[in-house]
């Protein structure tokens, strides 16, 4: 077995898998697109597009979104690692920021709940995640500041954000 990674560890990456987010299938989030869309089809009764302040869109857009998700039965019981692909990761090397851990596996429920009456022993069992495992997540930023290109990406950087990678994708280097 390899040794973990630490921060300030210095890596490059080997497969471009930027880490999305851990967790269930769907999201709200994934459908605001949808939801950006009703948005812009409320009208008034006399057909005048309505407006709201930022707060108000912000929570109407939220809950539109949580709607449509509900309609498709978002969710499920398998969290998993989200990825997408990022070619800009194999471009030179990074200093490990911080590593962090994220579980997969199938959600089961709490089950039991009775208690005997003479011992005073419950069979209550918290719900959890079967076949749990275990996925180590790095959050790395660029070893040679001067490859940090565009104005975003400094901003993210400067905030303590960057590039998150599955720690198994990537190498340590000299």
């Amino acid at each position: 077995m390899t040794e973990p990674f630490r921060p300030g560890d210095r890596v490059r990456v080997l497969e471009p898998r930027r880490f999305v987010r851990c967790g269930y299938p769907k999201v709200p989030a994934d459908y605001l697109p949808a939801a950006e869309e009703l948005y812009r089809q409320l009208r008034t009764p006399d057909g005048q597009a309505l407006r709201f302040g930022n707060k108000a869109k912000g929570r109407i857009l939220d809950a539109l979104s949580y709607a449509l998700a509900q309609e498709d039965h978002f969710g499920g019981p398998e969290r998993t690692v989200h990825t997408e692909q990022d070619l800009s990761l194999l471009e030179g090397t990074y200093v490990v920021q911080e590593v962090r851990s994220v579980k997969t596996g199938r959600y089961y429920p709490p089950s039991g709940g009775s208690v005997d009456s003479w011992t005073g022993e419950s069979d209550w069992e918290p719900g959890g995640l079967a076949d749990e495992k275990v996925h180590r997540i790095a959050r790395l930023k660029y070893q040679d500041e001067s490859r940090v290109r565009g104005f975003v990406y400094s901003c993210i950087a400067a905030v303590g954000g960057g590039p998150e990678v599955e720690v198994c994708h990537l190498e340590r280097v000299p």
